[in-house]
């Protein structure tokens, strides 16, 4: 059994503490536990190393056999010592992957469907600051907010997409899978919040029930929601420093209409339109992706929510070819999605040479037409297509997969932008080294309490903190006020789970997905496990990144 008095132990260990902190000199441009730490995070991690480290010195030799805990124990000590390898290197994961959810048999899909924004138009950050620009605008002119606003600029290393809004506190937070905040993940404008702060505003719980959510929360999931994230964040900070009175309903609400008003105004189209180069991310690869997927006998369509002269002028712009309509079976512009999938309302044909929408009735597509509105069931039965036979690709899990994948039965495949940053971070070594400590704390904290000779409150209180110290440094590893998109701690995000709730397949790149053989089976990597099931371990394989293989090809053309 272990025991050591917790209040001596930290005592003894305060003057190494001071010194450690006085000697920190990290390296710039090293990622490393110092320098990815503010100052109270780094004293958190320095506490619990030299706590558990004094630990394990004062207990007397122990003889054989050891417990499991003891054992693990002592593993981990020596890996924080640096006297022992991490036991596995970190998976390469090659960044153009499709990665899925549910297997997807690309012989089985005939049809593949397309949304624009975010899908097959890739813009660049300007389209983030142009939309906080505008909106902030908006806001001044037509609502009448404080003219200081207009020193607010656009932080894009601030949101996150899977937030959360709170209308009825104002606080701006992150969800796990359960609907349980985390509490290093909570803000009032730019201010992160303490624990006890949090808990006064939901009563002592840190649970959001389903009715909660759906009465005063609005989830931020896509793209645009970053400048509103930050324009929103940006309001609430100036009224709480300023000390102004406000509801925050109506910032919520005042923020999100002046977006919606640029878009619908046609500013943010109008702006992107007259700087296309500027705004548009130009890859060769989208062209070749679409014949791909003819060559392969498959019929493309595409179903968005912008406007016709919009899309035409993007995808002119994006495929260097004018006549990109021919190749898609069917094109639908001005959708109005989430609707599209379950309301009746009929489907437009767009005259092009007029701009404008005709009014006789539409029964059927006919080829290098273009039509707006429309709804599932009249697109199913003017198709004929058998729904899953149709795999439908877009970046907004909310407008874009749900409900075709619950109300038409499509597969459903997503363009997550982040995945590549996300991977980068997962595959770096020091980032592995500090996930695989803060699983040996988890497994440490279920051994500590599934045995009674080993349990002790004060060495409990270490571990925890050593652990809390982890997830800080990991979730700082991709970015500095939330972590990463799909995580809240070791736990998925609310963002996380819908994905994989709705969607079958995803992948950074709309160029990832023609990149297999047309006979392609996608198989699910790692199922989920409860907590009961057995772990089969199976030998590792690395499989080479893009780079690598690039590299290779390279070297071999040289030796021909």
């Amino acid at each position: 059994m272990f025991h050591l008095s917790f209040r001596r132990l930290f005592v003894t260990t305060e003057a190494r503490l001071r010194g450690l902190r006085s000697s920190v000199q990290p390296r710039a441009g090293v990622l490393n536990e110092s320098n990815i730490f503010p100052s109270d995070s780094r004293l958190y991690a320095s506490k619990s190393e030299f706590l558990l480290d004094a630990h394990l010195s004062a207990q007397p030799q122990i003889s054989l056999p050891q417990t499991p805990f003891q054992k693990l124990y002592e593993y981990y000590i020596s890996l924080k010592r640096d006297a022992v390898p991490v036991p596995n290197p970190p998976y390469k994961v090659n960044e153009d992957e499709v990665f899925c959810n549910s297997e997807v048999h690309m012989p089985a899909i005939n049809v593949i469907g397309f949304d624009y924004d975010f899908t097959i138009a890739n813009y660049t950050k300007k389209l983030e600051y142009t939309v906080y620009d505008l909106a902030r605008e908006q806001l001044i002119q037509k609502l009448k907010y404080p003219s200081v606003l207009q020193d607010c600029v656009y932080d894009d290393s601030f949101p996150i997409r899977g937030l959360w809004f709170d209308t009825r506190t104002g606080f701006m937070l992150k969800l796990n899978y359960m609907n349980i905040m985390s509490f290093d993940y909570v803000f009032h404008g730019r201010k992160r919040l303490k624990k006890e702060e949090i808990l006064k505003a939901y009563g002592g719980s840190k649970y959001i029930s389903i009715d909660y959510r759906v009465k005063y929360m609005r989830t931020m999931a896509d793209i645009f929601s970053l400048p509103e994230i930050c324009l929103i964040a940006d309001v609430i900070d100036f009224f709480r420093r300023e000390e102004i009175t406000f509801d925050p309903t109506s910032v919520h609400d005042d923020v999100t209409s002046t977006i919606r008003a640029i878009h619908k105004s046609g500013l943010l189209h109008e702006a992107i339109m007259t700087d296309l180069p500027g705004y548009l991310i130009k890859e060769n690869s989208t062209k070749q992706t679409f014949q791909t997927f003819l060559d392969q006998g498959k019929k493309l369509f595409l179903l968005s929510n912008s406007g016709f002269e919009f899309i035409n002028a993007g995808m002119s712009y994006i495929m260097d070819d004018k006549d990109w309509l021919r190749y898609f079976d069917v094109t639908v512009a001005s959708a109005k999605k989430p609707e599209w999938f379950s309301c009746s309302r009929p489907f437009r044909r767009y005259d092009t040479s007029r701009n404008r929408n005709s009014w006789e009735t539409v029964s059927e597509f006919l080829p290098g037409e273009v039509y707006s509105y429309g709804n599932l069931e009249d697109f199913m039965r003017m198709k004929g297509y058998t729904p899953n036979s149709i795999l439908y690709v877009g970046d907004h899990v909310y407008s874009d997969l749900q409900l075709p994948y619950r109300k038409g039965g499509w597969r459903t495949g997503a363009l997550i932008r982040e995945l590549d940053a996300e991977i980068k971070v997962q595959s770096n070594p020091h980032h592995h080294r500090l996930s695989v400590k803060r699983e040996i704390c988890e497994e440490l904290l279920r051994l500590l309490h599934a045995s009674p000779d080993d349990y002790n409150a004060d060495l409990e209180k270490l571990i925890l903190l050593e652990r809390k110290a982890l997830n800080v440094m990991l979730s700082k590893n991709f970015n500095s006020n939330w972590g990463s998109i799909f995580r809240a701690g070791p736990n998925p995000t609310t963002f996380a789970f819908q994905l994989f709730r709705y969607v079958d397949i995803y992948a950074s790149n709309i160029s990832s997905f023609a990149k297999y053989p047309a006979h392609q089976k996608f198989i699910v990597r790692r199922r989920q496990q409860l907590s009961h099931e057995t772990r089969i371990n199976i030998p590792r394989v690395d499989f080479p990144t893009t780079d690598e293989m690039t590299e290779e090809s390279a070297q071999s053309s040289g030796k021909g």
